[in-house]
């Protein structure tokens, strides 16, 4: 007898097609989920990183003018050999003949050549203190006096009176400042404007390079760097500057177009060239304000720029100390990778303002829509650190 072969009914292939559809929603639902756990995840993971950059970034500032001598020296220091990054071409040395460093220096709207033009209009950052530099010498700090007499070649004899502080090495680089009269800060030298830390041992030893001024004379020492380095430190103090770049390393390619990196750049005293740091990715603007006290009353005025590399105050080390009251610098990056189902809320023409929008101190930054680079499609944000320098007069 002949079987007929029968197939699936209409109502079947119904049921099929819909649960392979409920199937199919379950899993794209899930994988969404996982999606966006994995971005937010990442996103938490990039934010973790930029809090780290800015901390470092937050520390110097703080730091500023700590170690710095107050009064001229007369020697003369080199400082640095070059610009921290070529595209700037700005050394950024303030005063090589001898006089007081400035603490803290930048150049607002700075231009930036090469092909990546587009950080022009961002600034550029200088930190002078002893304790900005990445070495462990440079965290050190110690009293020394001397042993009541001078010795026939004028060098001091050191008797440090906390022989444990910090724990200098004998060898480490050093600085000694004079702390007799406590409105004054004089760099001691003798054939150089830098010591070595060769105390206290048994018997001490003099040094040609430590110079006091009186044989009661009491004296504050901070480090500059290790015993390893050689010939003489470029300056009596060290240097940090703070940049965006998109030529030193490859940009990371979840970044937005026309972003860079943020980088600390580090004077090195040997040679006088500068060791990087990145801080931040995706970086596409940093402005920089400071707010500044100039009758003493307390009524603080913002200023886009106050060093000798603008047409800005152009003020001494001495009012630097006393006048500055607060610096914020703003950073604008984004958050996680480019994203199509979000639009970034546009105020075409200006869109983003990167400063003290109070004080009108910064600029509005308009993101790009052309074409290959656009930038809409990233979550932007402006990181505002409001700083209070407490080193200046230490």
């Amino acid at each position: 007898m002949m079987r007929k072969d029968s197939g699936f009914t209409l109502i079947e292939l119904i049921i099929t097609i819909l649960m392979s559809a409920l199937i199919i929603a379950a899993a794209a639902t899930a994988f969404i989920g996982l999606a966006g756990q994995s971005r937010t995840q990442s996103m938490i993971v990039e934010s973790n990183e930029n809090m780290v950059g800015l901390e470092i970034l937050r520390r110097d500032v703080e730091s500023a003018g700590y170690g710095l001598f107050w009064n001229n020296s007369p020697m003369n220091y080199p400082e640095a050999a070059a610009a921290a990054i070529p595209p700037y071409a700005i050394a950024f040395n303030d005063f090589p003949g001898g006089l007081a460093p400035l603490a803290i220096v930048s150049k607002n709207n700075a231009a930036y050549a090469g092909v990546n033009n587009y950080f022009t209009g961002s600034d550029y950052l200088v930190i002078k203190s002893t304790i900005v530099a990445r070495n462990n010498t440079s965290d050190k700090w110690t009293y020394v006096t001397t042993n009541g007499a001078l010795n026939g070649m004028g060098g001091g004899v050191w008797v440090s009176s906390t022989p444990a502080n910090d724990n200098f090495n004998v060898g480490d680089r050093v600085i000694a400042l004079s702390i007799r009269d406590p409105s004054t800060r004089t760099l001691i030298v003798g054939t150089s404007y830098y010591t070595v830390y060769n105390g206290p041992v048994n018997p001490p030893l003099a040094d040609a390079n430590f110079t006091p001024l009186d044989p009661n004379d009491a004296y504050v020492v901070y480090g500059i760097d290790h015993p390893a380095a050689v010939g003489t430190p470029q300056s009596p103090f060290n240097r940090a500057d703070y940049f965006i770049s998109a030529t030193v390393d490859p940009v990371p390619g979840r970044c937005a177009p026309k972003t860079g990196i943020l980088y600390k750049a580090t004077l090195d005293q040997t040679t006088g060239q500068f060791s990087l740091q990145s801080l931040l990715d995706c970086v596409a603007d940093m402005q920089v304000v400071y707010w500044l006290d100039q009758l003493g009353t307390g009524n603080l005025q913002a200023f886009s720029n106050i060093s000798q590399y603008d047409f800005g105050l152009n003020l001494s080390a001495q009012q630097i100390r006393t006048q500055l009251k607060q610096v914020g610098v703003y950073i604008l990056t984004h958050e996680g990778a480019k994203d199509l189902t979000y639009t970034y809320p546009t105020q075409a023409p200006n869109d983003i303002y990167v400063g003290d929008f109070a004080s009108l101190n910064g600029r509005w930054y308009t993101l790009d829509q052309t074409v290959p680079f656009n930038q809409l499609h990233y979550r932007w944000k402006v990181y505002q650190l409001l700083i209070k320098p407490t080193n200046l007069g230490i």
